[in-house]
């Protein structure tokens, strides 16, 4: 899938849901710095409504147009930023939309404990493995992250950050939502095709 396509549609998709009076492209692709495991990141500005309502709607609202995969929140972003994750791609692991709602009605009345009632914890680690994969592949130091994404399921020997990274995905293999067999077969076989020294 193209992302420059799949941005596109998102960005059309997104204007015309009710309450959006914007939709902007920043991070890597805006900056030209994009990558292969680069994602899409897409802030949503709202007129009344209260982000932190829209961002547990979104998810939803999205899936009426164009497929989504899953949708996991960022919990400790809340209050200040509604930041939810949908994965776009079964083929590419790394095509994941990150969707921040700003504007709006401050406060929200959404807790960061109803956003975190709303993730299922395999495809939580599902996102964080996926993160720290690019990291790791990018050469960058995230050895604390895959540490803590690590001991979610109890892996606390000390091991290699790619070792950690094989343990969690055979986990993912065996918990993961059968819906979703087809995005954990890729992202084992593109594990298998990046791997490096371990």
């Amino acid at each position: 899938m193209d992302t420059r396509i799949k941005v596109n549609e998102l960005m059309e998709i997104l204007r015309q849901l009710p309450g959006v009076t914007g939709c902007h492209l920043y991070g890597s692709l805006k900056n030209h710095a994009a990558d292969q495991y680069s994602d899409i990141d897409l802030e949503i500005d709202l007129a009344d409504a209260d982000p932190g309502q829209f961002i547990l709607q979104l998810p939803n609202l999205l899936a009426a147009h164009t497929k989504i995969l899953y949708a996991d929140y960022a919990p400790s972003m809340a209050p200040d930023k509604y930041i939810v994750s949908v994965g776009l791609d079964e083929t590419n692991p790394f095509l994941i939309a990150d969707l921040c709602c700003s504007g709006g009605v401050r406060p929200s009345s959404v807790s960061t404990n109803q956003l975190k009632a709303r993730n299922d914890p395999a495809i939580h680690l599902l996102k964080l493995w996926i993160a720290n994969c690019k990291h790791h592949r990018r050469e960058q130091d995230c050895r604390k992250d895959i540490l803590r994404m690590a001991a979610k399921i109890g892996l606390t020997a000390p091991k290699s950050n790619e070792k950690m990274l094989e343990d969690v995905l055979c986990w993912l293999e065996e918990h993961t939502p059968p819906a979703l067999s087809l995005l954990i077969e890729n992202c084992r076989n593109i594990f298998q095709q990046t791997k490096g020294p371990v």
